[in-house]
């Protein structure tokens, strides 16, 4: 019954997500990442960061994230449907397992029930499951918690089997996220805490795991370590601490009352920091004192919600705002506090007292379940997520680059460019902003405009790789390939895996009939992005152009098997084989290019060819 209660609990709250699409970071992980296509037994997801980018632009190594989108898109295709059932199904196993941990520690079923409702029906929580790209704090808690109920398990049961399970579990925590890495401290918080002398208890069984974590960071650093500092470069220790206080009072009052939930917010200013703690710590020693049974657990909750958010106090400084998916893990910790408080209200007061805990469990679940309701509305497209944040915080730098993009994708050119406009005014020292405008004003068909930006970006960053990228767009427009090629092979010398740069060298060197050249760079790309529909394309039509044509043939086959949705590579084939003369299977494959795309102009003249010579397709 409380499986079931949890479960309608997270689809009435979480239901309306189902028909969303795919925005912002979704782009990018899912609908143009071609790691969720790589064969699952390659085991290259394993090999690449989550953007697949030979780890040369991020630091997020998460390969359970990208093999749970990559098994969502062999069963629901490109369907976001799918992607946001797996997210809520996930949340919802989550939800259950806090109710066991929760029922583990306080040996009673109503605060364990309490504290998983909250958790399963908190607005603050949408960002993690209304948001496909938030998946990895769904997989990062359930590994966590069942790291951690394995553990508990072990020391009442004395079962190594258990202990091996912990530190499976664990293992596979830190392949969802690098967070992870401090939950062996909160394996031993939970051990603590059940201990009635934790001086009787021994400590062996905590080495595998923090032995594990030391091993996870030496190969993390061995593999990202060449920006660990830009990520961590902070002048101001102090200030570093000050901007983890604001994150921590944000997300306690969040998890209170859930007023004005808007995705992203600042971790500048210390405004209202002091008092808000004195406040805070005034009201927890009162209500420690007031419920004598649970001193032990309300002590637990709160070193469980602050340890889960110390390691962000290494990203603060360069992130400069945190999300409020971020503190899905350490809510927990908080939504276990509020259910002892009510709970313990209930239990240890008058008449009246169990009257207000009633009234403010039922007004908690009520108001909870109401905003999240209302909350995952600004999750179904991009320009209304970024219109939310931007109302709180009118110069956000993701919401205006996602709004300026699909604003200008809905059409809306001039109203894009002024949106990146403001973007890129907002954010004059940083290269990123003028190359997404100047790529708009590209677009837009604005090329002096748009050469201004990638210069202006250039000269912000001289090491900017994307300047010279935009500059070489604006030369092959400018019919200036030879310094169109200058241009990407500055941007190659200062990063030699920049897929864009590697495809576009070699699409140009096909264009110039430069084939052997051509050919070379499509190799090279290829080991950069081996599953890239561009890439396999480019060097299947250099290798045909060399005459080596059964090569080519396999590059296109290999495209049409990854993305059987799309249409070139099947004209390609059919072409293919209508000059080996062999009509019949080019019309199987132009049918298909056909059924992809009707209008396909290319492979329609080809078919009315072919037909021509009387032949008719099989079947």
């Amino acid at each position: 019954m409380v499986i079931l209660l949890i479960f309608t609990a997270v689809v009435v709250c979480y239901g309306n997500t189902l028909t969303a699409g795919f925005i912002w970071d979704d782009q990018f992980l899912i609908g143009r990442n071609p790691i969720i296509r790589a064969p699952l037994l390659s085991f290259y997801i394993f090999k690449q960061d989550i953007v697949n980018s030979s780890g040369t632009f991020t630091i997020y190594y998460r390969p359970l994230q990208m093999l749970s989108y990559a098994i969502d898109y062999r069963v629901w295709g490109m369907n976001p449907f799918g992607f946001h059932l797996t997210n809520v199904l996930l949340h919802f196993l989550n939800a259950v397992c806090a109710f066991f941990l929760t029922k583990k520690l306080t040996k009673r079923g109503p605060i364990a029930l309490l504290a998983a409702v909250f958790f399963a029906i908190h607005p603050a929580h949408a960002g993690a499951v209304s948001y496909v790209s938030g998946r990895a704090d769904l997989l990062l808690f359930l590994a966590a918690f069942l790291s951690i109920l394995c553990f508990v398990l072990f020391r009442e049961r004395k079962s190594p089997v258990y202990l091996a399970g912990s530190t499976v579990f664990f293992a596979a925590a830190l392949l969802s996220k690098e967070i992870a890495m401090i939950i062996p401290v909160l394996i031993l918080l939970t051990d603590v805490m059940l201990s009635r002398d934790p001086r009787e208890d021994n400590l062996w069984c905590h080495i595998p795991n923090f032995f594990l974590v030391a091993c996870y960071a030496a190969l993390h650093h061995c593999v990202f370590g060449s920006r660990y500092g830009v990520l961590m470069d902070y002048p101001s220790f102090s200030r570093n601490i000050v901007s983890c206080l604001r994150m921590m009072k944000e997300f306690f009052g969040l998890g209170i009352i859930p007023l004005g939930s808007y995705m992203r917010r600042s971790a500048n200013g210390a405004e209202n920091i002091l008092p808000f703690y004195i406040a805070t710590g005034a009201a927890i020693i009162i209500l420690a004192r007031y419920l004598k049974d649970s001193r032990k657990q309300i002590a637990y909750s709160l070193m469980f919600f602050t340890t889960a958010l110390l390691p962000l106090f290494f990203v603060m400084r360069y992130f400069q705002v945190f999300a409020e998916h971020w503190m899905y893990m350490a809510s927990y910790g908080l939504f276990f506090f509020e259910a002892l408080v009510l709970i313990g209200l209930y239990r240890q007061s008058g008449k009246f007292g169990r009257v207000l805990a009633v009234s403010l469990i039922i007004t908690g679940v009520c108001a909870f379940s109401a905003c999240t309701i209302h909350q995952n509305r600004y999750w179904r497209e991009d320009c209304s997520l970024s219109d939310r944040i931007l109302e709180y915080s009118e110069n956000d730098r993701a919401a205006l680059h996602y709004k300026a993009v699909s604003t200008f994708q809905k059409g809306q050119e001039q109203q894009a460019l002024d949106i990146a406009a403001r973007y890129a005014g907002s954010n004059r020292h940083d290269p990123m902003p003028w190359y997404t405008k100047g790529r708009l004003e590209f677009a837009a068909g604005n090329v002096k405009t748009a050469l201004s930006d990638f210069q202006t970006a250039v000269g912000i960053d001289p090491s900017y790789a994307n300047g010279y990228l935009g500059m070489a767009f604006v030369a092959f427009a400018q019919k200036n390939t030879e310094k169109g090629i200058d241009h990407l092979k500055e941007a190659l010398r200062i990063n030699p895996s920049h897929r864009e740069a590697l495809m576009l060298l070699a699409a140009t060197y096909l264009s110039t009939e430069d084939y052997q050249k051509a050919a070379e760079t499509a190799k090279d790309a290829k080991k950069v992005n081996p599953y890239g529909y561009n890439v396999l394309l480019n060097l299947g039509t250099a290798y045909t152009r060399l005459g080596k044509t059964q090569e080519g043939a396999c590059q296109y086959l290999e495209a049409v098997r990854l993305y059987p949705e799309k249409t070139v590579a099947y004209y390609n084939l059919a072409y293919l084989f209508h000059e080996s003369e062999m009509n019949t299977e080019a019309l199987d494959y132009l049918e298909k290019a056909l059924k992809n795309d009707p209008n396909f102009s290319p492979a329609i003249e080809l078919l009315h060819k072919i037909r021509g010579q009387g032949i008719e397709a099989r079947g």
